[in-house]
Formats: structure tokens, sequence, C-alpha cells
């Protein structure tokens, strides 16, 4: 018995978004994005920014977090960019200035409920902006602020 809750224990701590990747600790740019999926797709970077710019909230990307590769991508972005305003595991940080919290049990089960319309919702927000928050359209591809849709769902 005391085996078994070791192992629960110990493999919680092991999750690729939990663990710390020190090649993806600094958040790729847009470029460098863009750049590294041209490669990885055997076509130009022009061709993958067109790509990109085709991809939309329709597209519905799904990423395997359980790949370090984009778990620590998405660590990363979501350490450069949303950690700010909600938090490390994404818990908010002022109620007064009105910065949600993300993730959750909750969050989980509408993302799974809705059929990928919250996902979309939450590109569209990420992207374009809203109230108080900036749009990072202009900062990051569709395909990372896909993968941040991802990770925030996994919080």
């Amino acid at each position: 018995m005391r085996h078994l809750a070791l192992l629960l224990l110990l493999g919680a701590c092991r999750t690729p978004i939990a663990t710390f990747d020190a090649q993806a600790a600094a958040a790729e740019s847009r470029a460098e994005a863009l750049a590294r999926r041209s490669v990885e797709r055997g076509v130009s970077v022009a061709q993958q920014q067109a790509f990109d710019a085709a991809l939309g909230a329709s597209a519905d990307l799904v990423f395997d977090l359980r790949d370090p590769g984009h778990a620590g991508r998405a660590r990363a972005l979501f350490a450069a960019h949303c950690k700010g305003c909600h938090g490390a595991q994404g818990e908010g940080l002022d109620a007064a200035v009105s910065v949600p919290a993300l993730g959750g049990l909750g969050f989980r089960i509408g993302m799974t409920m809705s059929g990928g319309k919250m996902g979309r919702g939450i590109f569209r927000r990420i992207a374009k902006g809203s109230g108080s928050m900036a749009g990072f359209d202009d900062r990051l591809t569709h395909e990372q602020i896909w993968l941040l849709v991802r990770f925030i769902g996994a919080l």
C-alpha cells in the first residue's frame, strides 16, 4: 500500500508540464516559431507564414502536452505572456482588476463538453484581446496561440 502511494506521488511529479526543460526555458518569438515550423514541414518561411495566416480559431489545433517539446514550449509561452497577470498556475492575481483564474476542473469539463467551441473562444480572446487584455496576434503565431489554449486547458 505504501509503495502504491509513493508511485502515485512520484508519477504526479513527473508529468511533462511539471518538469523543467532547459531548452524550452525561453519562449520562442513569432519569427523563431515560423522558422522552426518551416524547417519541420519542409517549406519556406513565406509558405509557413501563409499557412499560419490561414490558421485561425476554426482550425482547432490539438497538441499532445505529454510530448516534452510541446510541453516545454507551452510552459515557456505561458511564463512569458500569461504568468504576469494570470499567475504561475493560472490562479489569477488581482481580484480588483478582475484578472480571471484559468484552468481547473470546471474549465477542463467546459473544454471537453463544448465540442471545441470554448477552445475557439479562448483562441479569439488571446489573439484579439478583450477588455484590459491586449491581443497577441501580432506577437504569436496561430500555432503558438493554440499551444497556449491547450496548456491552459491542462492547468
